[in-house]
């Protein structure tokens, strides 16, 4: 794409998971805690859900809770279950991990990031709305930076007949029409050329070249977007 992209991730959500007395109880117990924080979780990114179409799988609670009984064998406790969301160069995830140990941090769900340039910048202006416990994927220096990067193209300006219709109708896009002569010569000549012409009558001769001057550059205005 040929571009610097957006990334980012943070943790979310976690699961602080009690020392059981048990091995057994880590069967029992353990899963139904993960279940519920896995529930909560998903509830905290429905807003991001809906925004860039997150897909999600469920993970093994069992497994989890079997790793749990593992690290706590091991002598580490059973530990700290983290939930997190990245934002990466081609997709935003979901992850689910302990910390520290085995086993290694999982996704377990994922949306494709856009690869056009305005897309992009409209996936980015979507995802710098959406925040999660003040945490943002795209903060607002973020999305000023892709901006700069690559600068919106403005949008295409109200077409009139010729000059004298604008004029009556629109002092801001005349005026906007005026800055864009201002770097070319041909059009910033025009321009000199009506306003030097301003006070002839309408049918002088040297006001119809200077309107038929304008209206040319008016033309290349247009063709300019």
């Amino acid at each position: 794409m040929g571009m610097n992209m957006v990334t980012n991730r943070f943790v979310f959500r976690t699961v602080e998971l009690p020392k059981m007395p048990t091995p057994e109880y880590y069967l029992t117990a353990a899963p139904e805690m993960i279940a519920k924080a896995w529930s909560q979780a998903k509830s905290d990114l429905s807003g991001l859900i809906s925004l860039t179409g997150l897909k999600i799988s469920t993970p093994d609670f069992r497994s989890l809770a079997i790793s749990a009984r593992l690290r706590d064998a091991g002598g580490e406790g059973p530990g700290r279950l983290e939930f997190d969301i990245a934002l990466f160069n081609f997709s935003v995830e979901m992850w689910v991990y302990y910390p520290y140990g085995a086993p290694g941090a999982e996704s377990f769900g994922k949306a494709t990031v856009p690869k056009e340039v305005e897309a992009y910048r409209e996936f980015l202006t979507k995802l710098n709305g959406w925040s999660l416990g003040g945490k943002k994927l795209v903060t607002d220096k973020d999305l000023k930076g892709f901006n700069e990067e690559f600068p919106p193209k403005p949008p295409k300006p109200t077409v009139y007949k010729n000059y004298a219709e604008m004029a009556k109708k629109s002092k801001d896009d005349v005026a906007a029409f005026r800055a864009w002569a201002k770097k070319n010569p041909k059009a910033a000549k025009a321009f000199s050329d009506l306003d030097k012409s301003a006070k002839l009558a309408a049918d002088d001769p040297g006001r119809q070249t200077a309107l038929k001057g304008i209206d040319a550059a008016l033309k290349d205005y247009y063709a300019s977007f």
